[in-house]
């Protein structure tokens, strides 16, 4: 078993400090909603290596990502809050803990209800179909 990477190892130069393993974001705002980004969530690369990479999105209410696709397969995972997530024509209510695995080239959105903490690992390669 690994010891879990300190954010030097795992945090983008060009990022806020992540503290892992309760994912801590520093400098975000006390009451839990993303930074002021507009319409869009705030991002943070938290790791990235053999093709693999892992974004946090801290989304304030009524925030969303409209319908997009990813060139690889994907999967969103809620650490925090609730939010609705669509993939192709279906949608469903994720809370914490959640986790759904989205192919790649699969259109799919999300849209919070609350200030929510969704992490996104973008998987290498294309899904096989």
């Amino acid at each position: 078993m690994t010891d879990t990477p300190s954010p030097s190892d795992t945090a983008d130069s060009e990022t806020a400090p992540v503290h892992f393993p309760d994912i801590t974001i520093l400098g975000n705002t006390s009451d839990g909603n993303a930074p002021n980004t507009k319409n869009r969530p705030h991002s943070l690369m938290v790791h990235r290596e053999a093709g693999m990479r892992a974004v946090l999105f801290i989304f304030s209410p009524d925030q969303e990502l409209a319908d997009h696709a990813a060139r690889v397969p994907v999967i969103l995972q809620i650490m925090q809050g609730r939010a609705e997530i669509t993939i192709g024509n279906e949608s469903f209510e994720a809370g914490p803990k959640s986790w759904t695995f989205i192919p790649s080239k699969v259109v799919h959105s999300v849209r919070a209800h609350e200030a929510t903490h969704l992490l996104l690992t973008l998987l290498p390669g294309e899904t096989k179909q």
